[in-house]
């Protein structure tokens, strides 16, 4: 898998993905991230669904989740650039 924008993978200190958020700074920052990320996996469920029944008949690992697609790889060649990290927050 070749990715050449962010990785959509959350953690503590990266927003959530999609709507260009600034990374987070509190808790209301973090609320926001987490609701994003539930209607997220929420809008992709039926297509994993269907997805894991195939890795399933295949006798592979399950996705579960639209984060998981980013693990599962067996490489991940990821291309990206000092002008898109973030800056540390201070």
């Amino acid at each position: 898998m070749i990715m050449s924008y962010c990785l959509p993978v959350s953690s503590i200190d990266t927003p959530a993905y999609g709507p260009g958020f600034a990374p987070p700074h509190n808790s209301l920052d973090r609320f926001r991230d987490k609701a994003v990320r539930t209607f997220i996996n929420n809008s992709f469920k039926k297509i994993l669904n269907e997805l894991d029944d195939y890795r399933l008949e295949m006798g592979v690992s399950l996705i579960n989740s639209w984060e998981n697609l980013f693990s599962k790889p067996d490489i991940l060649i990821y291309l990206t650039t000092e002008p898109f990290e973030y800056k540390p927050a201070e």
